[in-house]
């Protein structure tokens, strides 16, 4: 071996250890195991969340569509109420009418129409849960859909 006095070359070593064990008594094939086990079960968790998304959209969906039916429906009680305390106010003019059956078609009328404006409030309160359900609801989703909305 070279000195510093003597010898101007440093003495270079290198080595390598590769450490394979040969028996891990079944430990790696209990961690292969172990990651497909937690590999199944998360696909399992994945359909699961599938699942329960299209649920929320199924219920979300039928929830819109039958508040549109109830407005719809209201919508025809309002134009039939609003045709009743017509006849009842023309019934008036001639004398040939009651005042009650004439006010009791005016407050018929102001129910139907506060049935129509809280099912039009579903409507909206059930297009949203749908949007949501969908992933379609964002800030800009709601300024498109209020678009032209008096606030």
């Amino acid at each position: 071996f070279g000195s510093p006095d003597t010898d101007p070359a440093p003495e270079w070593q290198a080595g390598l250890r590769v450490s394979w064990p040969v028996f891990t008594g079944g430990a790696r094939a209990r961690a292969v195991e172990r990651a497909e086990a937690e590999a199944s079960a998360a696909r399992a968790d994945a359909l699961l969340a599938a699942r329960e998304v299209a649920d929320a959209v199924d219920r979300a969906l039928v929830a819109y569509r039958s508040a549109r039916a109830r407005v719809e429906a209201l919508e025809a009680a309002v134009a039939q109420s609003e045709e009743v305390a017509r006849i009842e106010a023309l019934a008036l003019e001639p004398g040939a009418g009651v005042q009650t059956d004439y006010l009791r078609a005016e407050a018929e009328l102001l129910q139907a129409r506060a049935g129509l404006a809280e099912a039009r409030h579903g409507v909206v309160e059930a297009r949203v849960r749908l949007a949501q359900a969908t992933g379609e609801l964002t800030p800009e989703w709601l300024l498109r859909m209020t678009e032209g909305v008096e606030r």
